[in-house]
């Protein structure tokens, strides 16, 4: 029988088990590709999750960083191809997390808080779409714009940077005060 991923992480085979990981990704991107199914766009996340939890236990940080920039990139398709997928989202803010998580405040781009902004904002319009994940996303979008009015502030006490950190204080009290939880 061919060697599963687990088979080659046991025996500390990281770049057969990397490269199973790897074709299982761009296997599942095209039938996604083909069929714009979202439960083939579901394997595409699932995939991407194996990879990612993979790096976390053998990755370097670089690694870890240029599979969450690729990451991103491949769920914002995914969000454009099937936009009630709420799931997705969620994945989505994981990741800008994750990439922001990486980098130094003092080296944030301009684009870096663009894209902290915009996963904020897309957390919080799927926040009203699904009362299930209501909280969930509004604590992402909280977590977002924290980061990024930490960003943008760096050092200077910015209005944007104290608007986002209001909305961040906004969403965290929908989550607490939404009905939904109790």
């Amino acid at each position: 029988r061919p060697l599963a991923v687990a088979d080659h992480e046991s025996l500390k085979e990281w770049p057969q088990a990397r490269a199973l990981l790897e074709a299982a990704i761009s296997q599942s991107s095209a039938i996604h590709q083909r069929s714009h199914e979202v439960d083939d766009a579901r394997s595409v996340v699932s995939a991407l999750s194996a990879l990612q939890d993979f790096l976390a236990r053998h990755g370097t940080a670089d690694e870890r960083k240029a599979f969450s920039l690729r990451e991103a990139a491949i769920l914002d398709g995914l969000i454009a191809d099937q936009p009630d997928e709420i799931p997705f989202v969620e994945a989505r803010a994981s990741v800008a997390a994750d990439i922001a998580g990486a980098t130094p405040a003092d080296q944030a781009s301009p684009q870096t808080i663009a894209s902290l902004d915009e996963v904020a904002d897309l957390a919080g319009r799927a926040a009203d779409k699904d009362y299930r994940l209501r909280a969930n996303l509004r604590i992402w979008q909280a977590r977002l714009l924290a980061l990024a009015g930490q960003f943008g502030k760096n050092g200077a006490a910015d209005a944007a940077s104290t608007d986002r950190l209001r909305r961040a204080e906004a969403a965290l009290q929908q989550a607490v005060g939404d009905p939904e939880i109790k």
